[in-house]
């Protein structure tokens, strides 16, 4: 079974017609390959020690939401989520912020050329890389 990502947006449209908070793990995709606000999730939680830090050096997640969604989490259940960032944590995140797209760049042209090379070695029988054009729904892909 296959989903689009038009599947997502119905899901979240779905959830919002009966008031219900939709949430999504964004780790593998990064905040700059995918917003899944732009599709209609109310929060979305990432890993911050790789993409966003980038440096091996930090442990940290990010959840984030509209201003109301966000308040609501702190006001009632912030204490609930465990510990918070430390100030030097947090500043190295905010270094790791400033070469993102640098990084994410550097990423994602490697994983072209690995693609690319296992697709015609002869040992590798099947690549799956939505951005490779033998993926079935490359050209949705490449839409997004």
């Amino acid at each position: 079974m296959t989903y689009e990502l038009q599947d997502l947006k119905s899901v979240a449209d779905l959830a919002r017609k009966n008031s219900i908070v939709t949430m999504i793990d964004n780790s593998y995709c990064s905040p700059l390959n995918q917003q899944p606000f732009l599709m209609g999730i109310d929060l979305v939680a990432q890993s911050a020690t790789k993409f966003i830090g980038g440096h091996s050096d930090v442990v940290a997640g990010v959840v984030t939401g509209s201003r109301v969604m966000i308040k609501k989490i702190f006001d009632a259940e912030f204490l609930n989520l465990g510990g918070n960032i430390s100030p030097m944590n947090a500043w190295l995140l905010i270094r790791g912020l400033r070469t993102i797209h640098l990084r994410l760049q550097r990423v994602c042209d490697s994983t072209r050329k690995i693609v690319d090379y296992l697709s015609t070695h002869p040992k590798i029988e099947k690549v799956l890389f939505p951005f490779h054009p033998s993926f079935p729904q490359f050209e949705l892909a490449k839409s997004k």
